[in-house]
């Protein structure tokens, strides 16, 4: 039974992947789209840069961090009117040699690892090949008594 809970587990993650590609292609091009200079690569990852503004050239570090931080407010609002905060994670770090940010969305699973993706295939062969070998051992059984 907790194989079983952990096998729902892993489609769940992969029916989130496929909603969060799906919501990708689905706004991609639309004006909040492009308003907020969004990205996306391969993995389904999502991405933009905030930039200091022009007035803000003189400001500390500290305080350009907690303007840039507000400046990214709407875009995560964004996000959530998409019907993407339950499946992407988020996470910001400086640009290096800039006063940039880079903000990233990525897709959040729970199950979803390298090694569950091994342990869940050898599952999934190991009940096909048993299956088979019950069937084909209950089709001996009857051919026994029925000749």
């Amino acid at each position: 039974m907790f194989r079983f809970r952990k096998l729902r587990d892993f489609f769940s993650d992969v029916r989130n992947y496929v909603y969060l590609w799906s919501v990708i292609k689905k706004n991609t091009g639309t004006a909040d789209w492009q308003r907020f200079n969004l990205k996306t690569d391969w993995v389904g990852r999502i991405y933009t840069v905030f930039n200091p503004l022009p007035a803000d050239k003189g400001d500390d570090a500290e305080t350009l961090k907690i303007k840039l931080g507000e400046r990214m407010i709407p875009c995560h609002k964004y996000i959530d009117t998409i019907g993407l905060s339950e499946v992407v994670g988020v996470s910001g770090e400086q640009i290096p040699n800039s006063n940039s940010y880079l903000v990233v969305y990525y897709p959040m699973f729970k199950y979803v690892t390298s090694w569950r993706m091994f342990v869940n295939a050898i599952y999934l062969i190991t009940i096909f090949l048993l299956r088979h070998r019950i069937y084909d051992g209950f089709l001996w059984i009857k051919h026994m008594f029925t000749h």
